[in-house]
């Protein structure tokens, strides 16, 4: 058999490899394998497209999350200015000096927002053309398999025996430049996904900043004009109206709400030779009493008479004189009832005469007598330099905790869990607790928790508070909380969701969210030594307050009440 002839045509040759109708017939199956990688090159231009068109929204998102951050925050600055200059009442909101500090907070926010900003668009612009060059380089292979298969349909019919070697060679060189190009591909597309993931993170979290930012804002904001103020004490009084009464310096005072929700003082206690520590609102007979808990006597002697008073809240505002009760260095008193029977705690922190002899000592239950009327010592309890103490009752059973902050030189000491039997308190469950300092429960879905504040464990602040369930009148460990110095906590329901907010001495206050005995950090108060939180709702509204001893540098420090945003800005309620 002659030799076959080879069919010369200028658009084949062996240094080029490209192939004629010779070779796609001795090698059937080539042509299906390059339609197939055209395919997949498709898929991937689309990918990109795809990907082009994520990063383009992700542009037009940020720039439109800033441009609402700016203009947002340039109104609260110009609302909160025009506040600060029209405000008849300057003593009951934040001072023009707060106003300028405020101002300059929030141009600090501009900036490190604008920085942010050029940024994201550095990046955006070096991910748009990390993509132009993918996108250039899909476009070239694509280029190159149309002329491939243009090629293959203009050649020529060859003899059966053209170079079939060559042609395999030039279809197998081919295939494996296509799969590195497009393994190269798709690791590009792998590293676009990761930066895209990073911005989309990096966004949500400026997003997120701004809207926080803009929050607090909103917060309306009075200052409470008194020094070191140790408790605030939220009430109701017999005549409907709300009252706030306020441990602290010069003087213990009484705040009325008026109709916006404003504090207007109603009345000032005259007890100026005693440091009070606590104030507790019950109400006996339809007759609203005040019981204010004397922690220091001006002769530097713990031990010092704390006072009940009657309120008459519809001549005036009367207070007279009710009982005194001899305490020692009391923290806290806490009322409580049992079968309609009336009863008061003074929680003593001390138990001497003078500053050299601590901790160890009794606190006394005092019961009401209707006969003598006046509250007579019931029972005393065994305490350790105790904060606090918190009745409760669950399931039918009637409780008492008392939280002890300190023995024998040890911040490690156990706090103590009572049950009511016979007639008398109990002693049911000893908890390790380190420094506590406070203690409140609270009810969700029918089930009893108890949050228990720890302060310090003689080295550090940043100590773990709890939360414990109550199962077979017994607390079990659900919830260990970061704390940084916690002294009071509060449990409150708002618009349907529940919350837990921590007052901490040594940092910033902070509210969670309850989701399922799990607790989700909302948002954060920048207190300065809080030690008593308080939440009440007021007109449609919910109120949060915080008493700030004193400023961490030391001096006086404004105690604050703010009140909540009934909707939130960041697509939540309030928070």
């Amino acid at each position: 058999m002659a030799a076959s002839a080879r069919v010369v045509n200028p658009m084949y040759d062996d240094e080029n490899g490209y192939l004629d109708v010779a070779a796609q017939k001795m090698i059937p199956a080539e042509p299906s394998k390059i339609s197939n990688i055209a395919v997949a090159v498709e898929d991937l231009e689309a990918d990109t497209k795809s990907l082009r068109k994520t990063v383009r929204y992700l542009t037009y998102g940020v720039a439109f999350s800033i441009l609402l951050s700016l203009i947002a925050t340039g109104l609260a600055v110009a609302s909160m200015s025009n506040t600060a200059d029209s405000t008849p009442n300057e003593d009951l909101l934040m001072p023009n000096d707060d106003v300028k500090l405020l101002r300059a907070s929030l141009e600090h926010q501009h900036t490190e927002l604008k920085a942010q900003n050029d940024t994201l668009n550095a990046r955006l612009e070096q991910q748009q053309t990390e993509l132009k060059a993918q996108n250039d380089t899909v476009k070239a292979l694509r280029t190159s398999l149309e002329q491939q298969q243009m090629e293959l349909k203009t050649l020529g019919a060859p003899k059966q025996d053209c170079c079939q070697a060559n042609s395999s060679f030039n279809h197998s060189h081919m295939e494996e430049k296509l799969a590195d190009i497009v393994t190269k591909t798709k690791s590009q597309i792998q590293l676009i996904n990761s930066s895209i993931e990073g911005l989309t993170s990096k966004t949500s979290t400026i997003a997120k900043t701004t809207c926080q930012a803009q929050e607090e804002n909103r917060l309306e904001a009075q200052v409470i004009p008194m020094e070191a103020v140790q408790d605030i004490e939220p009430f109701i009084a017999a005549n409907n109206k709300r009252y706030i009464a306020v441990a602290g310096k010069p003087k213990d005072n009484i705040y009325r709400l008026d109709d916006k929700g404003k504090l207007q003082l109603e009345f000032i206690l005259n007890n100026t030779s005693h440091l009070a520590r606590d104030i507790e609102h019950f109400r006996i007979d339809s007759i609203d009493f005040l019981a204010v808990g004397s922690y220091f006597h001006s002769t530097e002697t713990w031990v010092t008479e704390s006072v009940i008073y009657t309120l008459n809240t519809f001549q005036n505002m009367e207070l007279k004189e009710f009982q005194r009760i001899e305490t020692s260095g009391i923290y806290q008193f806490e009322y409580f009832q049992i079968d309609g029977v009336h009863h008061l705690m003074a929680i003593n922190y001390m138990n001497s005469t003078t500053v050299n002899e601590l901790y160890p000592g009794k606190s006394v239950i005092y019961r009401f007598d209707p006969l003598q009327q006046q509250f007579v010592e019931y029972q005393q309890i065994t305490t350790a330099a105790s904060h606090a103490a918190h009745f409760f009752t669950f399931n039918g059973s009637h409780f008492l905790f008392t939280a002890n902050y300190h023995i024998q030189g040890s911040y490690k000491v156990n706090s103590t869990l009572y049950i009511f039997e016979g007639g008398v308190m109990l002693p049911q469950q000893q908890i390790p607790t380190q420094g506590a300092t406070n203690v409140n429960s609270f009810v969700i879905n029918g089930q009893l928790y108890l949050f228990l504040s720890n302060y310090y464990d003689g080295e550090t602040y940043n100590v773990s508070s709890w939360i414990y369930k109550m199962e077979n009148q017994k607390l079990h460990e659900v919830i260990s909380v970061p704390t940084n110095g916690a002294f009071d906590m509060e449990h409150f329901n708002f618009h349907g969701r529940d919350y837990i907010i921590v007052a901490n001495r040594k940092g910033k206050s902070v509210i969670y969210e309850w989701d399922n005995e799990n607790l989700i950090e909302k948002r954060r108060f920048d207190t300065q030594t809080a030690v008593d939180v308080a939440y009440w709702e007021f007109n449609g509204f919910a109120y949060l307050a915080f008493a700030n001893e004193r400023k961490f540098s030391g001096g006086s420090a404004n105690s604050m009440v703010y009140r909540l945003p009934e909707r939130s800005i960041c697509g939540e309620n309030g928070f």
